[in-house]
C-alpha cells in the first residue's frame, strides 16, 4: 500500500522540475486571475495553490476562489479518493479535493477508469466521470476592498503638486543648495 503525506516538499518538487508543456489551469479569484499548476487540499477549509510558470506560489482559501478551468478534462470535479487499482473497492492512495489538477498517465478506451498522477509523483486511478475542465465554487464572493496604502492617490488638479523642491541646510553628505523660484501671485 502506498502512503502519501502531503507536505511543502511536494510543492517544491513541482517547482524544481517545472511544469510540463500544456499542463496547467486558470484560477479565477476575487483578486484576479492566476495561471499555472493547480493543487487543491482540504484542511479546515479548501486551500487552492497555484504554481505559476515563473515559479511563484499563490495560495487562496475557497471563499476567495470563483472557478478553476483547464484546457482539457484534468480537474477533479468533487471530493474523491485516488485508488491503487481501477476499482472502487481498491486500496485508497490519497483523498483529492475538488479542483485538483491531475496529469493523465493512461486512458484506456475500454475502461471507465483513468490512471493519473498528482503532486509530481503519486499515481493512482480515478473514474473518468469525476474529471472535468471547469470547477465552479458556489456562493457570493465579496467585493475586493483595497487597503488605503494600495489605493491610487487622487489629486484635485495637476497644480496640487509642488513645483519646487526644498532641500534643508547643506552639510556633510547633503546635496548642494537649489535655487527656489519665486511664487507668482
Amino acid at each position: 500500500m502506498k502512503k502519501f503525506r502531503f507536505t511543502l516538499v511536494s510543492i517544491f518538487f513541482c517547482l524544481l522540475f517545472g511544469l510540463p508543456a500544456g499542463h496547467g489551469g486558470t484560477v479565477l479569484t476575487v483578486y484576479g486571475e492566476q495561471t499555472g499548476r493547480v493543487i487543491t487540499r482540504q484542511f479546515d477549509t479548501l486551500i487552492v495553490t497555484i504554481l505559476s510558470p515563473d515559479r511563484r506560489i499563490f495560495q487562496y482559501a475557497e471563499k476567495d476562489v470563483q472557478k478553476i478551468t483547464a484546457e482539457s478534462k484534468t480537474l477533479v470535479s468533487a471530493p474523491t479518493s485516488l485508488q491503487e487499482v481501477a476499482s472502487a473497492t481498491g486500496e485508497k492512495v490519497v483523498d483529492l479535493a475538488p479542483g485538483m489538477e491531475v496529469k493523465i498517465v493512461k486512458n484506456p478506451e475500454d475502461s471507465d477508469w483513468v490512471e493519473v498522477q498528482v503532486w509530481g509523483s503519486t499515481q493512482g486511478w480515478l473514474p473518468k466521470s469525476i474529471l472535468t475542465d471547469e470547477v465552479v465554487f458556489p456562493g457570493d464572493k465579496p467585493q475586493v476592498v483595497l487597503p488605503p496604502f494600495m489605493k491610487p492617490i487622487q489629486t484635485e488638479s495637476p497644480t496640487d503638486v509642488p513645483s519646487t523642491l526644498v532641500i534643508p541646510e547643506s552639510g556633510p553628505g547633503s546635496l548642494p543648495p537649489v535655487e527656489q523660484e519665486a511664487d507668482e501671485e
